[in-house]
């Protein structure tokens, strides 16, 4: 099997920026893993040379995915030959599944983007994780259709096209990088945020320790009949399911906290990503593009309440562009020698000063039924799950994938700060604050 994609004859770099370069510094730092993945349970005769080749054509897509990170003067680069023969591993023995996707990638020694097979004749699992410097998770999600249309036409018998490399973003000159220094009202927004995560204005989660250490998932799947009233519900108080989401998450970890008699601050907070992907040619670009937007709230409200307080809020903050303020000043940052740079990111606004995560992703299908069409019925997703990592100050985070058909509401989170009984009351939490119903959600296997 080929192991190294050439363009001409050097091999295709990719810089770090200072958002990439943040995520090895924090997994180096803080110990905490900065890790996403996802684990897929599918039906039908997959080949090793299926995956082998799908490996290669998500190489010759996003040749950083194979690379490793090295240092080059100023900052970080994907550089050098795609090892493609160390990104698959295989195994039989799915105990160790858990142990294997908490293994910390270290991007300087292999490459940040791994998949794990398990096959028993006709039923498999694949199994992915990636460096968060290498892609986030918008990203993840163009990486992860771009692997199911290969590996579904392949074992359909379908000819492919050749990989098109998606190249570097056009790096900005010193003018361009330094300009934000300028910016008076990046600086205000940045020094806001600094006091309010100082003075913790926010309440933390009740969790049983900040240590790092592994982390888990537990799932629940919203469709059918429970979807509708979802809808219903969003149309009555005039939002958005995603809002209504949000704002149950935040009711949900105040009630948390409640019942575990730290409920005296109801004011919760949420990191709730901003996509800086707004043009066509910016969308399968990998890395880092997305910016922190924190949002709060009194979760003693009630949820339509709180739902329409956090769109105002959102819809505030991008017209007055205080998504950009951090992406903007961090840009100088990639000047710095690595061992300060290391030193300054490092600080509790930097690595999560909100309460929890919270990501919203809108598809506009469900990625199950393209998998049986591409493959003309070979292949079927029988069942998924998705992690994120959970920031050093946050017990757990929550990833809510919305298609037309079904919400999944994954929840991450670290063992040390939570059980999975933990995470299971929490779950339970969410689902009674979105439905008021006690069969609105079905649990899938938590891990």
């Amino acid at each position: 099997m080929e192991s190294c994609l050439m363009t001409g004859t050097k091999p295709i770099q990719h810089p770090l920026s200072p958002a990439d370069a943040f995520f090895v510094a924090y997994q180096q730092g803080s110990g905490i893993l900065m890790q996403l993945g996802f684990e897929l349970e599918l039906e039908g005769a997959i080949r090793r040379t299926d995956l082998e080749g799908m490996l290669l054509h998500l190489v010759g897509r996003w040749p950083q995915l194979g690379q490793k990170v090295r240092h080059q003067g100023l900052g970080l680069v994907w550089d050098g030959a795609c090892h493609v023969e160390e990104m698959l591993n295989v195994a039989s023995d799915e105990a160790l599944l858990k142990e294997w996707r908490n293994l910390p990638l270290d991007p300087f020694c292999e490459p940040p983007f791994q998949l794990l097979w398990f096959a028993n004749s006709q039923t498999h699992r694949l199994v992915v994780r990636a460096h968060h410097a290498v892609m986030d998770g918008e990203a993840m999600l163009t990486v992860y259709l771009e692997m199911m249309r290969f590996l579904s036409r392949s074992v359909g018998g379908q000819s492919l096209l050749p990989p098109v490399a998606v190249l570097p973003a056009k790096p900005m000159s010193a003018v361009e990088l330094l300009a934000p220094l300028c910016s008076s009202e990046a600086w205000d927004h940045l020094r806001r945020m600094s006091r309010q995560a100082k003075a913790n204005v926010s309440a933390r989660l009740a969790v049983r320790s900040y240590a790092p250490g592994p982390t888990a998932t537990c799932e629940r799947l919203l469709e059918g009949e429970g979807l509708k009233m979802l809808s219903e519900l969003a149309a009555i108080n005039r939002t958005q399911p995603l809002w209504l989401c949000a704002a149950a998450w935040m009711r949900s970890l105040n009630g948390w906290n409640r019942a575990s008699n730290k409920g005296s601050n109801p004011i919760i907070s949420l990191e709730f990503p901003v996509s800086l992907r707004r043009h066509k040619a910016s969308r399968e670009l990998l890395g880092n593009l997305v910016s922190p937007l924190i949002l709060s709230g009194d979760a003693t409200q009630c949820v339509g309440t709180l739902a329409n307080a956090l769109k105002r809020q959102f819809i505030g903050a991008i017209r007055q562009r205080q998504h950009l303020a951090l992406p903007q000043l961090m840009c100088p940052l990639r000047f710095l020698p690595w061992t300060l740079f290391r030193r300054l990111v490092m600080t509790p606004l930097a690595t999560g000063a909100a309460t929890s995560h919270f990501t919203w992703h809108e598809n506009e299908n469900d990625r199950s039924s393209n998998v049986s069409e591409w493959s003309h019925g070979r292949l079927q997703i029988t069942n998924r799950r998705i992690y994120t990592p959970v920031c050093l100050h946050m017990g757990t985070a929550l990833v809510v994938v919305s298609t037309n058909n079904s919400l999944l509401f994954s929840i991450t989170y670290r063992l040390s700060a939570l059980s999975a009984e933990d995470a299971d009351k929490l779950a339970d939490l969410l689902q009674a604050e979105l439905m008021r119903s006690p069969m609105a959600l079905t649990h899938q296997d938590a891990n």
